[in-house]
């Protein structure tokens, strides 16, 4: 039978670490192309002109339902500035409350035009990638 090392605690403790470490990394560069927005960013987010914001809430099936076009139009038009932004409002979280709130969300999925952060309009347009392309392409552009 083998001998058991006395050094394997300290392997796996550091194991878990690393790999907590990496689950960090990876979410944060998932946030780094500038589409999700926090309540400690959000109105650094919405400055310099038109931003189409999307107001979720994680649980809601809508908003889970159209996260992949949203991701993938943000992308696209968020090459060289923010134009598509969202955040998540939908917690039992004080801070998410007072942007809901404020921007008085009260269904799930919201979508608003925003400049610097005042509401100009609500988006009505279809709840996809192209829709989404087409609207910051045709309403956003400086």
């Amino acid at each position: 039978m083998p001998k058991k090392s006395k050094s394997t605690p300290v392997v796996i403790i550091l194991s878990l670490f690393l790999l907590i470490l990496l689950s960090v990394i990876v979410y944060n560069y998932s946030c780094v192309e500038g589409f999700e927005s926090t309540p400690n960013t959000f109105e650094a987010d919405l400055t310099g002109g038109k931003k189409l914001v999307l107001f979720y809430a994680s649980w809601c099936g809508y908003c889970t339902s159209m996260k992949g076009d949203w991701d993938n139009a943000a992308k696209k038009v968020n090459q060289n500035d923010k134009k598509m932004i969202k955040i998540n409002v939908g917690e039992n979280n004080q801070e998410q409350k007072k942007i809901a709130e404020k921007y008085s969300v009260s269904g799930y999925p919201t979508i608003l035009v925003l400049n610097n952060g005042v509401v100009e309009t609500s988006y009505e347009g279809e709840l996809n990638e192209a829709s989404f392309v087409k609207y910051v392409n045709n309403h956003l552009v400086n």
